[in-house]
């Protein structure tokens, strides 16, 4: 019994010296053009951008990071933080790095529309597309394609394809899954990647694709997403991508509407770190986009 109760205070002095989870608020202090992003009890949070240092993607990870006040490095050398910034999903350094130690990523991918005289790009934590972690979206509107209404039946089913290797097939043989989709769909058109053409810049236009086009077959790609908004029926097969299983287009459109960013802009700051409490939660017990 003494033992027992020996024990007992050894653990509860353990615990009571653990760091207590950090709950963030949702404000900012401004310096310059940096913000300084707290938690609840005032302390700083320490925010790292990842680099890839000869990038034109950088420029995303900046934008965010100087309004999140973070700090800057290179993806090969990562250190302990409360919340990293990383483009792309590939691990080379940072994103096994947080992995590994339970800490939370907002990843940068390439947007799904590009906004009027914009640059636009996504976002979302811990993961990529369909797959990425965010938190609920505000009612407030923003900036957003109009959706087109539904065709009718009289055009051609078209297969899209992707590059291989690409992280959002997360392993799928995508040729392999092309001749699947087409035998499943006699008459399809197949649309290859134009990256994977011989002669780069001749890929037919994807508008005249969408214009005779009223069935959409993807696997992940964000052609899904685009085709959606079209007005064209889509079948996505992956819930990687965004366009996985929509049943309402506007509430789908309002949600994804907060998940690009304008480069230039302003990013919603509240909106992102309502989300870092429960994608802290999920980077701690190992829930990732795999």
């Amino acid at each position: 019994m003494h033992l027992l109760r020996v024990t007992s205070l050894v653990l509860t002095r353990l615990l009571s010296c653990l760091p207590a989870k950090r709950s963030v608020r949702a404000s900012r202090s401004l310096v310059g053009s940096k913000a300084t992003v707290k938690d609840r009890q005032g302390a700083k949070l320490k925010i790292v951008g990842y680099l890839r240092g000869d990038s034109p993607t950088d420029r995303r990870i900046k934008h965010v990071g100087d309004q999140l006040g973070a700090e800057y490095r290179l993806r090969t050398d990562p250190v302990i933080c409360d919340l990293a910034i990383q483009h792309g999903y590939r691990d080379s350094g940072s994103l096994g790095f947080c992995q590994d130690n339970g800490i939370p990523c907002i990843i940068t991918e390439i947007g799904v529309w590009q906004n009027p005289g914009e640059f636009t790009y996504g976002w979302g934590y811990n993961g990529l597309n369909g797959l990425a972690f965010v938190p609920e979206p505000p009612a407030e509107r923003r900036c957003k394609p109009d959706l087109k209404p539904y065709k009718g039946c009289d055009g051609i089913t078209t297969v899209f394809g992707q590059t291989p290797g690409d992280k959002a097939l997360r392993g799928c043989d995508i040729y392999k899954w092309a001749l699947r989709m087409l035998k499943v769909h006699p008459g399809a058109e197949y649309r290859p990647h134009p990256m994977l053409l011989d002669i780069p810049g001749t890929a037919e236009p994807l508008e005249d694709v969408f214009a005779r086009t009223t069935l959409a077959v993807t696997y992940s790609s964000t052609t899904g997403a685009e085709a959606l908004i079209e007005g064209i029926s889509t079948y996505a097969e992956h819930p990687g991508s965004y366009a996985y299983q929509v049943e309402d287009r506007e509430e789908w459109l309002h949600r994804l509407s907060y998940r690009m960013i304008d480069m230039g802009k302003e990013i919603p700051v509240e909106y992102i770190l309502s989300g870092y409490e429960e994608a802290l939660s999920r980077a701690e017990e190992g829930i990732w986009d795999r």
